[in-house]
Parts: structure tokens; C-alpha cells; sequence
């Protein structure tokens, strides 16, 4: 993979149950995570040493955190504010360049929100997404997204 800069990631959104389209543009920083979840499958085999301990994965916790710019011209950030403040589920798709279509994520989520308005800085919304499937449809990660 070559070198890919941060500026480069893209991060839509949308109605939930359907895949989302409309770019995000006011969007300081965005952070990826896949956290996978492990449950110990160590096994004492025939006793004669100790065993090395060994684990699978059970689930795997996936979330995006963005930042965003408190601007009153951005026709998307009260859809999202409304979504944080009634948990209601919104689409949304991260992709870590434009054109991948091997990794990234696509699915419903629900936001949980903090507002930011620390001085000497502008106003920003800090969003953390949790996949959910009561928008309609289950979340795809690490996967072809179109």
C-alpha cells in the first residue's frame, strides 16, 4: 500500500438502513478502530510443561471517532446532533482513501456525542460511532464497501 495522508480519509453519512452518500466535509480528525475480543482457549495438553496460553477471537469492536467544526452553513451536522440526542440510528461509511475498496466500514450506528468548546479554539462536536443492526441492515468491516 503506498503512503496515504490523513486528509485523504472520506467519512459519508445517511439515513439509516440505506448506504451513506452525502459526504462530510466539515471533519477535523477521524480514528478507525477494530478492536478484536479474545476468549481463552488454553489447554494443560499432557501436563509435562506448562502450557502457553492461547486465545480466540469471539467478537470484534469496531468504532469511528470523529471531530467536527461547529459551522451553521453545515446542512449535515444538526441531522447528526438530532441522531446523538435521540439515539436514533444513522448510516455511515468510512473509507481510509478515496477509491478503497478492500478495508474500510459500512453500516447503521448509533452516535454518542460531547460538545466542545474550549477557549482559544473554535467550537467543535466530538462523535464516537457504534455499529448497530436496528437500522435494518448489519454492519460489513475490514470489507469491500462500494
Amino acid at each position: 500500500m503506498a503512503k496515504v495522508m490523513g486528509y485523504k480519509s472520506l467519512l459519508y453519512t445517511g439515513t439509516a438502513g440505506t448506504t451513506a452518500s452525502s459526504l462530510l466535509e466539515k471533519v477535523r480528525n477521524i480514528k478507525y478502530s477494530a478492536d478484536p475480543q479474545t476468549g481463552d482457549t488454553t489447554s494443560r495438553g499432557a501436563s509435562t510443561s506448562v502450557p502457553l496460553g492461547t486465545a480466540s477471537v469471539t467478537l470484534i469492536n469496531a468504532t469511528i471517532t470523529f471531530s467536527m467544526l461547529c459551522d451553521d452553513a453545515d446542512t449535515l451536522l444538526p441531522d447528526l446532533l438530532a441522531a446523538a440526542l435521540t439515539g436514533a440510528p444513522v448510516a455511515m461509511k468510512y473509507l481510509p482513501f478515496a477509491g478503497a475498496t478492500d478495508i474500510g466500514f459500512d453500516g447503521d450506528v448509533i452516535l454518542k456525542m460531547d460538545d466542545n468548546a474550549e477557549l482559544g479554539s473554535e467550537k467543535t462536536y466530538d462523535f464516537t460511532a457504534t455499529p448497530t443492526t436496528d437500522g435494518g441492515r448489519q454492519p460489513v468491516i475490514n470489507a469491500p464497501v462500494s
